[in-house]
């Protein structure tokens, strides 16, 4: 080989290898960065989704305990039955009875049917609640579904983790979103 060929061959080699070195630049910059990024957004994307729902499958087992004044005589019927027709939730009969408050655990969910002439039954329960750190929702309800200030005062400098409802819609509302997103055995 003379002299002239061995430097076309090395010219032909290093444009190879220069192309091979651009195909591969090319692969990693336009495919594979693209690729390992979509797949690690859609393995957070699906780990997140499938915490979202292991929490609400969980807090499916959630206890739903409802207590209404003994003053009512409604008894939460309509919000009790409205809750069970979303075939979501089984929440427990609504109850009056103030011993029933002791089977209140952490990981109850507690509706309190608040009105303003029985409100000791309602702390009543409300400490029992509170003690036992579950989530309490507080649904005022009939002729004044309101809270005054001095007890809408009161359950917020005492206790966090409490929603309130004033009417159906807003408490199904307010049952989805804490058992979706509320920890089921939160120490």
């Amino acid at each position: 080989m003379n002299q002239k060929q061995k430097i076309k061959n090395s010219n032909m080699k290093s444009e190879d290898i220069f192309n091979l070195v651009q195909s591969i630049h090319f692969l990693i910059t336009v495919i594979l960065i693209p690729l390992v990024i979509w797949l690690f957004t859609m393995y957070k994307k699906i780990t997140f989704t499938l915490k979202k729902d292991a929490l609400l499958f969980t807090n499916l087992n959630r206890k739903i305990k409802i207590f209404y004044p003994s003053s009512d005589k409604t008894s939460l019927k309509i919000e009790f039955d409205e809750i069970k027709k979303t075939k979501i939730f089984n929440p427990e009969i609504p109850t009056s009875d103030l011993r029933d408050k002791n089977n209140i655990d952490s990981n109850s969910l507690v509706i309190i049917g608040y009105r303003n002439d029985n409100q000791n039954d309602f702390f009543d329960i409300w400490n029992v609640a509170v003690s036992k750190k579950a989530p309490i929702i507080v649904y005022t309800y009939g002729d004044n579904n309101a809270l005054d200030p001095i007890t809408k005062n009161r359950l917020s400098s005492e206790y966090q983790w409490y929603s309130i409802a004033n009417v159906p819609m807003t408490l199904i509302n307010n049952v989805f979103s804490i058992l979706a997103t509320f920890p089921y055995d939160r120490k």
